[in-house]
């Protein structure tokens, strides 16, 4: 399948840097509140694997739902949208999100906290 000029420019601008924070993300499309919630923390520092559950309020249909989990974890971690990025899982409920702008470690007490 062939991508549009615009669709390649907007991904390439997207990408995330190589010290970006992944996320193993479980999406809930369609459900009656939005929440992200910490699963598990595997090993420490920039090395541990963080495994997340996300709620949407959004429906799996026409991107919806991947738009309300970059929402969510913008605002859920204080950065902007346009640090988050989904790496790998567009089409899937299991996502690898990557979020510029906050550590492992921030990510992991911000999340604890809720």
């Amino acid at each position: 399948m062939m991508r549009s000029g615009v669709a390649q420019a907007a991904r390439k601008a997207s990408a995330p840097s190589a010290t970006a924070t992944k996320l193993f993300v479980h999406v809930h499309p369609g459900s009656s509140r939005s929440a992200l919630v910490l699963d598990s923390v595997v090993g420490d520092g920039d090395d541990g694997q963080l495994s997340v559950s996300a709620r949407v309020t959004a429906r799996a249909h026409d991107g919806e739902a991947n738009d309300a989990l970059r929402r969510l974890v913008a605002e859920s971690l204080g950065v902007s949208r346009s640090r988050i990025s989904i790496l790998r899982g567009e089409k899937s409920r299991d996502k690898i999100v990557a979020v510029d702008g906050i550590s492992h470690d921030d990510v992991v007490t911000v999340l604890s906290d809720t």
